[in-house]
């Protein structure tokens, strides 16, 4: 969790209201924050990275003045035209950028000390290291132009001088030898020739997301600021820009708003977007346990700094403020009214003794096969019920599935109807240990069967596999018949084919007298295909239902 430094005396002067440090402690305690005292008027303070608009003082000030009611509700921040442009060319490998000005800010020392701690750690928690954002900070009196230019530059053939340098450097000279270059230089350049810039008129003003050029510096006594937020993430950007503007506006500074022309649009940064939430005092009740009512719940909200209107008699409909972009979901929201009445007055019930459920016969026969079969000698893999419609294709293993509508991944954008290729891309990064590798899984896969209602069918599978510098049919088999008949189920193989296995090698699984699966020594050419190099004896059993006919 990030921990920042801030000047004691600057919050008060903020908040408007001395505090002891046990106060600051019971009250930061209550917003998930730790507080000590670094050193004589300065203290640090450890909070959650879920907040980056309280890694200042000006967020934290913001937050205490709800806490005490001095200010409830959203602030309203005043936001002017600036006259700014920036024309964008979007870079391939950090194509947004959002850019706004904060007048009025009057940096001292201290304040320019936390703005750069600001900035840093926003880089490191929202920022991700500066991959998904970066943040460029510019005195706006120093800026050379109005007009700004944010587009892909040749490293070798543009020159500027960096922040703190006393001289120009290409860009390639400035990602060999300047530490932020050799540290950030390759999050955004692309084919080792070609990086993001920032103009303003034909002069470079920052080279996101590594570093700015010296001639926008800001330092104490820069009154004013100017704002650019890099970024691989559209709506990272826009909420970080959203995040800056506002909290710094919190010491009574300005908003300055700015168009970016991209080839296709027009945007306005900042946005200062909100959004409205339904908040039912039912889910409230559910979560906290406390019967809240709809007055009750407002009150409680908007000393954390939202808007809350009352619906009617079961329902608030909140306004999420720019600055708090941790708000996901309503539960998110009940947290802070957990907050907002301090969880030391909320009373903790006794926890109602509960009677656990017996086993199913289903897991007793699982929980045996699997004692069987490490007993054997088997390792067992818990895999992914989803999985690679592209492995399924390539192996000829399924010709329906069920395909996931917006998958997160596309190695994983289908239900499993199978495991064996989850088998087999297991032992192709296993091939380094010691032989023979033995390894199996049993769990749930999907299959399509349009005679049922839903389209598919659920079964268990047990999946497992032999590799070794010889591995035969016989490897498999045998461990396969001990397990089985330990558990007093009639098994059985016949000779049979499988597309992944040599005939004259493989075998059907009859158990109970019903074709359950197949066992077999894997055909050279899947082997290659799959990148396996040591032979392989493969199976796959259906055991679903087994678990009934087992004594």
């Amino acid at each position: 969790m990030p921990v920042i430094r801030v000047y004691k005396h600057r919050l008060e002067k903020l908040v408007g209201k001395q505090f002891s440090i046990d106060e600051l402690e019971d009250l930061l305690f209550n917003l998930k924050c730790e507080v000590s005292i670094a050193e004589e008027g300065i203290l640090e303070i450890e909070l959650n990275s879920d907040r980056p608009d309280m890694l200042i003082t000006e967020g934290i000030a913001r937050v205490l003045k709800g806490i005490l009611e001095i200010e409830v509700g959203i602030p309203k921040y005043e936001a002017i035209d600036t006259g700014i442009k920036v024309i964008v060319e979007p870079p391939s490998t950090r194509p947004y950028i959002a850019v706004a000005v904060v007048y009025n800010v009057n940096i001292d020392y201290e304040l320019f000390e936390e703005l750069i701690q600001f900035q840093e750690k926003l880089h490191m928690t929202y920022g991700r290291k500066r991959r998904r954002i970066a943040i460029g900070l510019h005195d706006l009196d120093k800026l050379p132009s109005k007009s700004m230019y944010y587009k892909e530059v040749d490293i070798d053939s543009t020159k500027f001088m960096p922040l703190n340098e006393s001289r120009e450097y290409t860009a390639r000279e400035i990602l060999k030898n300047i530490k932020q270059g050799i540290e950030y230089g390759d999050i955004s350049l692309r084919d080792g020739k070609y990086h993001p810039m920032l103009f303003a008129g034909d002069k470079v003003i920052a080279m996101p997301p590594v570093i700015n050029a010296d001639i926008t510096r800001i330092e104490p006594g820069t009154r004013s600021l100017l704002i650019d937020v890099t970024g691989t993430d559209l709506k990272a950007v826009e909420e970080a820009i959203d995040i800056l503007t506002t909290t710094l506006a919190e010491s009574g500074g300005k908003i300055g708003r700015v168009e970016v022309h991209y080839p296709d649009k027009i945007l306005t940064y900042p946005k200062l977007r909100t959004e409205k939430i339904p908040l039912d005092i039912n889910y409230v009740y559910k979560v906290l346990g406390l019967k809240l009512s709809t007055n009750d719940i407002k009150y409680y909200l908007e000393r954390m700094r939202f808007n809350a209107e009352v619906a009617d008699e079961e329902r608030v409909i909140v306004t999420i403020p720019p600055f708090r972009v941790d708000i996901l979901h309503p539960v998110d929201l009940i947290e802070d009214i957990a907050m907002s009445i301090g969880y030391e007055n909320i009373e903790p019930e006794p926890v109602k003794p509960m009677t656990p459920k017996p086993i199913s016969s289903k897991y007793r026969f699982i929980n045996a096969l699997r004692e069987l079969l490490v007993g054997l000698g088997f390792q067992e893999l818990h895999l992914y019920m989803l999985t690679s419609s592209k492995d399924i294709e390539e192996l000829g293993l399924q010709e329906k599935y069920v395909v996931i509508a917006n998958p997160v991944t596309e190695e994983l954008d289908i239900v499993r109807p199978t495991m064996i290729n989850q088998i087999l891309r297991a032992l192709k990064v296993n091939q380094h240990v010691d032989m023979p590798v033995k390894i199996y899984s049993i769990g749930d896969t999907v299959v399509i069967d349009e005679n049922k209602e839903t389209m598919t069918d659920e079964r268990t599978k047990l999946a497992l596999a032999y590799m070794a510098g010889k591995a035969s049919f016989e490897d498999l088999q045998a461990p396969l018949y001990a397990a089985f008949r330990y558990l007093d189920l009639d098994i059985k193989t016949v000779r049979g084919e499988h597309k992944l296995t040599i005939d004259g090698r493989t075998a059907k699984v009859i158990i109970e007298g019903e074709e359950r699966g197949f066992i077999g020594e894997v055909k050279p050419e899947i082997l290659e295909k799959m990148g396996i190099k040591l032979p392989v004896v493969l199976g796959e059993v259906d055991i679903t239902g087994l678990w009934s006919k087992h004594k």
